[in-house]
Parts: structure tokens; sequence; C-alpha cells
């Protein structure tokens, strides 16, 4: 089985849903030597933990509707692609 590769496309899909569900973070993508990493930007200082949860929410159903398992990092702005 090969290695997961996010396209542009689908992160930008994946900003557009955190956006259509009013949640201010912004999704990055970094793609050094051959692998992936994401990081999740706060758009206001004051997000509460319930924005959180609804984030992870999205972003875990975008990534299953593709048969794919994320795991966020505990810091909940960073996460992998679980190969």
């Amino acid at each position: 089985m090969g290695k997961t590769i996010l396209t542009y496309n689908d992160l930008y899909e994946i900003n557009q849903k955190l956006e259509e569900n009013e949640l201010e973070f912004k999704l990055h993508l970094h793609d050094v030597c051959g692998s992936q990493s994401f990081t999740l930007e706060l758009l206001r200082d004051d997000i509460n933990e319930n924005n959180y949860d609804k984030m992870k929410y999205v972003i875990e159903n975008f990534f299953e509707e593709k048969h794919i398992k994320v795991e966020f990092l505990e810091n909940n702005l960073e996460f992998v692609i679980k190969q």
C-alpha cells in the first residue's frame, strides 16, 4: 500500500468546510522531504474548547470519507495521516 498524499484541492476543500461550519481555523500543509505534515492556524485568540472538538470532527469526517485515518497531536493544532 502506498503513502497517502493530501492534494492542494483537498486542502482547499477542508478549509471550505471549516469556513462553512464557522470555525476560526485554517489548515496548512507542509511538504518536506517526501512527507507531509499539517498544522491548523487559529484565526481568533478566543476560541473555546467546543470549537476544537468541532474542528477535529470536520477534519476527521473529511478523511474518513476517503478511508483515511488521522491522528491529532496533543496541542490539537497538528495532525498526521496514519499509515
